[in-house]
C-alpha cells in the first residue's frame, strides 16, 4: 500500500470504535468487535451501491484519499487472516456484514464487488 498513513489512520478510527464497543455496548452482549471488522464494514458501506456523499463521508471519516485506497488496507486485512492451515498456521474465521434493506435494489457490478472481492454474500 502507497499510503500507510492512510492505513494508520483507519487504524486509529478502528480501534477508538472498538473501545467505545467494549466499554458500552460489547460489556453488555456476547458479540465481538475487532477494529479489522470495523474498517471492512466502512469499505463495504463505501464501496457499494449509494450516493457518493455517504463514500465521502466515509473517505473523510477513515482519513483515506480514495475508494481504492480503502479497498487497498483492506487486501491487507484479508491477508492477514489468510487462513494458514495448510502450512501448519493458525485457522482464523472473519464474519462481516453490512445489510442492505430489501427494497433497494443492488446493481449487478456492486453485487459482483461483494460477492468476489468482499467474499459477501
Amino acid at each position: 500500500m502507497e499510503d500507510k498513513g492512510a492505513m494508520k489512520k483507519q487504524n486509529e478510527v478502528a480501534m477508538i470504535l472498538s473501545w467505545h464497543l467494549f466499554s458500552t455496548v460489547a460489556k453488555h452482549s456476547n458479540n465481538v468487535f475487532s477494529p479489522a471488522s470495523i474498517t471492512a464494514v466502512f469499505t463495504m458501506m463505501a464501496s457499494g451501491p449509494g450516493s457518493s456523499l455517504i463514500s465521502d463521508q466515509i473517505l473523510s471519516f477513515l482519513g483515506s484519499s480514495s475508494i481504492d485506497e480503502l479497498n487497498s488496507v483492506f487486501r491487507v486485512i484479508t491477508t492477514v487472516f489468510a487462513d494458514g492451515s495448510n502450512i501448519g498456521g493458525p485457522t482464523i474465521k472473519v464474519a462481516n456484514g453490512a445489510w442492505i434493506d430489501q427494497s433497494f435494489s443492488i446493481d449487478s457490478s456492486s453485487k459482483n464487488l461483494f460477492e468476489n472481492f468482499f467474499k459477501a454474500d
